[in-house]
């Protein structure tokens, strides 16, 4: 009979022991506690060794977590806390960018500038050109035919020309980008009008110089970034309209460009 009072005696006294939970502080630190309140913005508990009628407190914004007796465990969120978000970096690069046709002076007898600017992360730049060409060509037809086709280059029948569109680049910046441009054009040609006579001279000419071309190209190009301040662009410029009927829509660029 002692012995079954002595069993309980020490069971009572070990309970608290058996029966400890795991309290995970954000500071690191874990506490073994038992009599663990499980309700409530504050925690009640007990430690090992406390008197009788000792309550402990903790707030919950300072528990990480806690793994209760049968294993199950509850976790904290940082109360009043906001998570921080690293925006991301943009790195440094020159947005501005004036360039040289050197195509457009070989082939086309024009001189071309341009300029164009990349805000923000460079993933748009807004373009713009001025062309005018040095030696340009009429458009001759006859005075029979109404309707005519431009067989020619549009660049090299154009005395002047203007361009204002947009780059949407796909790398970031850097040593090598490729880029899609859509830009409208617009100029003046000349048209030369030759009609037949039934005497000598047997024809005469007439000069239109008043008259408008405008259109729509679709540009992909590819840039190098020789340095910070140099970039090379090669490009050709499709024609996907025009307001004149022109067999010959396509127009090869190569520009070097001062990047400041």
């Amino acid at each position: 009979m002692k012995f079954i009072f002595l069993f309980f005696a020490l069971f009572l006294i070990a309970q608290p022991i058996f029966s400890q939970a795991l309290i995970y502080r954000k500071n690191g630190e874990v506490i073994s506690v038992y009599n663990l309140g499980i309700a409530g913005k504050t925690r009640s508990y007990n430690l090992p060794g406390d008197a009788e009628g000792i309550k402990r407190y903790i707030s919950i914004t300072a528990i990480d977590s806690i793994k209760y007796e049968d294993g199950s465990k509850d976790v904290f969120p940082s109360y009043g806390l906001k998570e921080i978000v690293r925006e991301e970096e943009i790195e440094s690069f020159n947005r501005k960018l004036l360039g040289l046709d050197v195509a457009a002076l070989t082939f086309y007898n024009s001189l071309k500038l341009s300029l164009e600017y990349l805000p923000g992360k460079g993933v748009i730049g807004y373009y713009g050109a001025f062309s005018l060409n040095l030696n340009p060509q009429n458009l001759v037809f006859y005075d029979d035919y109404q309707d005519y086709y431009i067989y020619t280059n549009v660049i090299k029948i154009m005395r002047w020309n203007c361009r204002t569109g947009i780059n949407a680049y796909i790398f970031p910046p850097g040593s090598f980008r490729f880029s899609f441009g859509l830009f409208g054009i617009t100029g003046q040609y000349t048209e030369e009008i030759i009609k037949y006579l039934d005497e000598e001279p047997w024809t005469s000419t007439t000069d239109l110089s008043d008259k408008w071309l405008s259109g729509l190209f679709l540009s992909p190009a590819l840039h190098w970034q020789l340095n910070d301040f140099l970039r090379v662009t090669a490009a050709v410029d499709f024609g996907t309209f025009t307001n004149k009927e022109v067999n010959n829509k396509s127009i090869f660029r190569t520009e070097i460009l001062l990047n400041f």
